[in-house]
Order: structure tokens, then C-alpha cells, then sequence
């Protein structure tokens, strides 16, 4: 009987160590697999591609300057007496020291004499007030320099202080304007001479 025990005691604990051992080897084995696998799936993974684009530089942005404003032309136009009471030639040759004699020229008219007796205005055209000017509330003197011919007529009329709204309504009325012409001794000459027109609103 106790040599049966002793046999039995002995296998059993053979049994135990080859269990242990057995279940080690799996253990170990189970986690060297699961280790390649990690490592397989981990070198499949794709690469992410990066593509870099450059952006375009910014825009430069020059400021532009404004054009300079023209100089009005001189035109015949119809005289219209409508709101003639709202415009006042000053002091216009009420005295011989309210007109000047102006120095020719290139493109001025050829006549140019020296004069011992200025010209008289005989015949007056009152501007008409632009319209535009009136609702911007422009007002003011716009100073002309004017050629008074021979025979007393305005052949030209050039802007020399401008009120840029009010210089055409200006030209056009003065370019109306009729003189006893300008005397060199007995003579009658030509002569450029300075005249102010004002506007006033009322």
C-alpha cells in the first residue's frame, strides 16, 4: 500500500511539472506570435502621402493719382438770363485799375501793343449759376485774362484763378462782352487785359 502511494505521489507531481511546463511553452509561444502579427500588420500600414503647393504672393496695390482736372474750353453758348440775380461782376471796370494789362503768350493771338487808354466795356452778358454748382454750394471769383481786339470784340478768354465748377460759366459770359477798344495815343489796339467774375449764392 505505501508503495503505491509513493508511485502515485511521483506521477502526479511528473504530471504537475509537464503541465506547468506545457502551459509555459504556450504562454511564451502565444506572445512571440502575437508579436509578429503586431509587426506584420504595423509594416502594411500605407504611408501618408504629403504634397506641399507653394501659394501665390500677394497682389501689390499702387495707389493711382488722380487726374488732374482739364481746363474748360471756350464755347459760344446762348445767353439765358435765368437766375441772373444771384451773379455779381465785381467792381467790373468801374475804374481803369480793374483791368490789367497781361503779358502775351505762345499761344495767344499775335496783336500785342502797349496801350495809353484801356478798353471801356460797352455791353455786359451776366454768367448763369450752374446748376451743379448751386446744389454743391460753390461760390466765389474766377479771374480771367481776356484779349480785347481792335474792334473791341473778346477773341480769347484764359482761366488764370480757377473755381473749377464755376470757370466755363464764367468764360462763356465774358467771351459776350463788347468794348470801346483800347487806344494807343489815336490809335486802336489790341490788348490782353485781367477781369474777375464773381458768383455769390443768395
Amino acid at each position: 500500500m505505501g508503495g503505491i502511494m509513493s508511485d502515485y505521489k511521483s506521477n502526479y507531481r511528473e504530471r504537475l511539472l509537464r503541465s506547468v511546463s506545457l502551459a509555459l511553452a504556450l504562454l511564451l509561444l502565444g506572445f512571440y506570435l502575437g508579436r509578429e502579427r503586431k509587426t506584420l500588420v504595423a509594416g502594411e500600414l500605407p504611408v501618408p502621402h504629403i504634397v506641399l503647393k507653394t501659394l501665390p504672393s500677394p497682389k501689390t496695390i499702387q495707389n493711382k493719382r488722380p487726374p488732374r482736372p482739364t481746363r474748360p474750353v471756350v464755347g459760344e453758348t446762348e445767353e439765358d438770363p435765368e437766375l441772373a440775380e444771384d451773379v455779381d461782376i465785381e467792381r467790373l471796370f468801374t475804374a481803369e485799375t480793374d483791368m490789367e494789362a497781361a503779358p502775351p503768350e505762345d499761344d495767344e493771338p499775335e496783336t500785342f501793343l502797349p496801350y495809353s487808354k484801356a478798353p471801356v466795356l460797352v455791353k455786359r452778358v451776366v454768367p448763369v449759376y450752374p446748376p451743379l454748382a448751386r446744389r454743391a454750394g460753390a461760390s466765389g471769383t474766377v479771374y480771367l485774362k481776356i484779349f480785347v481786339n481792335k474792334k473791341g470784340r473778346v477773341e480769347k478768354a484764359v482761366v488764370i484763378k480757377s473755381i473749377p465748377m464755376l470757370d466755363q460759366a464764367a468764360i462763356e459770359a465774358v467771351m459776350k462782352f463788347e468794348f470801346q477798344p483800347a487806344l494807343q495815343r489815336d490809335r486802336q489796339v489790341g490788348v490782353w487785359i485781367s477781369i474777375p467774375v464773381r458768383f455769390v449764392l443768395k
